[in-house]
C-alpha cells in the first residue's frame, strides 16, 4: 500500500522535521501498530497486509523534541495482486520471414 503526504504540520517549535513514524491498524479505534520509523520522505509503502482487509493509517513527524500529534487518519483497503497467468500453450517459433 503505497502511501504519500505533501505538508508537514503548520508549526514545528522552530526545529527542522528529521523523520516520520507510519503507523496503522485495522480499527479506526483499535491499537496502531508501528510499521516503520525514520521515514526520511514524504511517502512510505506499508507491506504484509491482508488484500481485501480495510486498514487505517496515520503519520507522526519527528524533531529534535519529539513526535508531533498524529495526522489526520486514511481509510484504504488492501488490493489483492492478481496470481501469474497459468496454462499458457507453447507457440512454435519463427524462425524466416516467410
Amino acid at each position: 500500500m503505497g502511501l504519500t503526504w505533501s505538508t508537514d504540520g503548520t508549526y514545528n517549535g522552530g526545529s527542522d522535521i528529521i523523520d516520520y513514524n507510519v503507523y496503522f491498524s485495522t480499527s479506526s479505534t483499535g491499537t496502531f501498530t508501528l510499521f516503520s520509523s525514520n521515514v526520511t520522505t514524504k511517502s512510505a509503502t506499508v507491506t504484509g497486509l491482508t488484500p481485501g482487509t480495510v486498514y487505517y493509517f496515520y503519520v507522526r513527524a519527528r524533531n529534535i523534541v519529539g513526535l508531533s500529534a498524529v495526522s489526520s487518519t486514511l481509510t484504504k483497503s488492501a488490493i489483492q495482486v492478481p496470481d501469474s497467468p497459468t496454462g499458457l500453450a507453447d507457440v512454435p517459433s519463427i524462425t524466416t520471414k516467410s
